[in-house]
């Protein structure tokens, strides 16, 4: 889809021998290593030649970089959220210039893109302005100008005809633009060949046999427990785990209902060892009514502890990707993250039988 692949995809194009596989990658503010499921891509990132890390921490993807790049933070850096306009229901714009300038070694993405496009011999016209900037802003120099963003915003913003930078950065809050229009949607930016949405899609259908098969298979009586995930405030995906400030209210747990706890004799914060295809982890139980019998609710995105997260890797907690398999993708390209059945039990706490790993999955003794 646009030129891309999805994420579950990825260890496979590492590792498969031909020579077209990934042998480079070049991670911008990401960390699929511990976002995607399965170990697959821990297994593959060892095979890759070269790993850059653009980012503002050394997280776990960045423990296999050859490099790390600090980029800007979004006080560091002017913003204009291009690829949400076309998802707001009232449009408008707003822009956000850069509040102070960068620290340290920070540089702003567009920059590290434009010089390494230089570096690596991009040719001078191609499907991205990294290549072509550098080399104007490298004419424009000696005359003390120089090529942005900004610029290229500013130049977009008069096309449209809707507003300009100039009237943005007068009004902070942002500008409403015209409503969007009924009726020019379907026969018009449909690119089908007869401009119509096919909800019939043929690998859709063909899919529905393994979807009949699997709802079956759920209703079949079992001692496991589905597995989904939860949000918490303060917290987003492995994200804003490093700010103190944003300390979560409590350490991460799992939220079961009071009937599977006390079938498995689970109490209130008592450790519990949750078992997947994949491994098993541990963390503390919250018991509550407020998920339904047969499903346990845990939060995404933690364990991490042996990173350079100095204060994220003492919040405790696993990353429950670790247990799931990966590589696993829906038709849509989508990793499964969600309705695995996984065992729960209470963690053994007369006798050391497990040690916990860095990302808090633990392994037998």
């Amino acid at each position: 889809m646009a030129g891309a692949f999805p994420t579950a995809a990825l260890a496979e194009e590492i590792e498969t021998e031909h020579p077209e596989r990934i042998r480079a990658l070049f991670v911008s503010c990401g960390n699929p290593v511990h976002s995607a499921p399965g170990r697959d891509l821990e297994r593959a990132f060892k095979r890759l030649e070269l790993v850059v890390s653009i980012d503002l921490y050394q997280n776990e993807t960045a423990n296999y970089a050859d490099y790390l790049l600090p980029a800007t933070d979004m006080l560091e850096r002017a913003d204009f959220p291009v690829s949400w306009t076309m998802l707001q229901l009232d449009p408008h714009a707003q822009y956000t210039p850069a509040v102070v300038p960068p620290k340290f070694e920070r540089r702003e993405e567009w920059r590290i893109f434009s010089d390494l496009a230089v570096a690596s011999g991009a040719p001078l016209l191609s499907r991205s302005l990294c290549q072509l900037m550098p080399r104007l802003n490298a004419l424009l120099g000696p005359f003390g100008r120089e090529l942005t963003p900004d610029h290229l915003l500013a130049l977009l913003l008069r096309w449209g005809g809707q507003t300009t930078l100039k009237t943005l950065r007068k009004i902070p809050e942002g500008v409403a633009l015209r409503p969007n229009q009924p009726g020019s949607f379907l026969g018009k930016r449909v690119f089908t060949k007869d401009r119509r949405v096919h909800l019939d899609a043929p690998r859709l259908l063909a899919d529905l046999p393994r979807l009949e098969t699997y709802a079956r298979s759920v209703t079949q009586p079992d001692d496991r427990l589905f597995l989904i995930g939860r949000r918490q405030r303060k917290s987003h995906n492995s994200w804003m785990h490093n700010l103190p400030r944003m300390r979560p209210e409590a350490a991460p747990h799992a939220l079961m209902h009071p009937d599977d706890a006390a079938e498995r004799k689970v109490e209130e914060g008592a450790l519990i060892l949750v078992e997947g295809p994949e491994g098993t982890m541990s963390l503390p139980a919250r018991i509550t009514d407020d998920v339904a019998r047969g499903v346990i609710a845990i939060p995404h995105g933690w364990g991490h502890a042996g990173t350079g997260l100095s204060f994220a890797s003492t919040l405790g907690g696993g990353n429950i990707n670790k247990v799931l398999p990966g590589g696993e993708m829906e038709i849509s390209g989508q990793a499964i993250m969600l309705a695995h059945r996984v065992r729960v039990r209470r963690h053994a706490s007369d006798a050391r039988t497990a040690r916990e790993s860095g990302d808090g999955v633990v392994e037998s003794v």
